[in-house]
């Protein structure tokens, strides 16, 4: 098999995907004409997006089909026409009848778990298909890893967040890693990434409070200060008022 964007790749990855869809359609006795439709517009889509087709706009009304069933939401598709008065998709809907109700397009109740099955390994199929890249492309991927790897050793250097690689790339890094936590997606750099900073976060807040403990020995807060309110004892307070008393002027 070719690298990722060769005809040779696109032709082999089409005749397996239309393959297991003859395959599937025969389960549920789909006419022959149903058949033709759905395997032209394979061909016309794949013409059009190219291996992207199988691997990325299938997969992706896969994870919709799935939403649908974990989320307790109607099928949302994007990219395929919706088949007339209903609300599922035009391309497969023969299949996915069985799951989703076409006037809602909510999961049934009596929903085929076989067709359920089907429909997920066809979808998905090739998502994860293992093709080699061209070369430009992973030249590429290994420039951008040995940049990555060099920004890690410029900021896992440093000892202070005063040194300007820290001060520069810490924003970023954290933004990067809070993204990709909330994505799901989360890389072995981000998350020594994340240590480090949070070390070096600690290391300079504990040097911080040791500054400030030693200053407050050193020159101790009077009593009167904001951080300490006054503190009057009973006694003093008698003997302020009987010092007011005497001082007022006789009429």
């Amino acid at each position: 098999m070719g690298d990722h964007n060769s005809l040779e790749t696109l032709r082999s990855v089409s005749l397996l995907v239309e393959a297991l869809y003859r395959d599937i359609a025969q389960r549920y006795s789909v006419s022959a004409a149903e058949q033709c439709q759905d395997i032209a517009v394979m061909r016309r889509r794949s013409t059009r997006e190219g291996i992207g087709f199988y691997t990325k706009t299938l997969p992706r009304l896969g994870k919709a089909l799935d939403k649908a069933l974990h989320s307790e939401v109607p099928l949302k598709f994007v990219g395929f026409a919706r088949r007339r008065q209903t609300a599922i998709p035009k391309f497969l809907w023969w299949l996915l009848e069985r799951v989703l109700s076409t006037e809602t397009g909510y999961v049934r109740i009596d929903a085929d778990i076989t067709a359920l099955k089907d429909a997920r390994q066809f979808l998905a199929f090739a998502y994860k298909l293992n093709i080699p890249y061209d070369q430009e492309t992973e030249q590429s991927v290994i420039e951008s890893f040995i940049r990555t790897e060099q920004e890690l050793q410029a900021i896992t250097s440093c000892d202070s967040f005063a040194v300007d690689p820290i001060a520069t790339k810490a924003p970023l890094y954290c933004a990067s890693f809070l993204l990709g936590s909330m994505l799901g997606i989360l890389y072995p750099s981000m998350v020594l990434v994340a240590l480090q900073l949070a070390r070096k976060l600690e290391r300079s807040q504990t040097s911080l409070e040791s500054t400030l403990s030693s200053n407050m020995e050193d020159t101790p807060l009077r009593s009167t200060s904001l951080w300490e309110p006054t503190t009057l004892s009973t006694s003093s307070i008698g003997s302020r008022a009987s010092k007011s008393s005497t001082e007022l002027p006789r009429r």
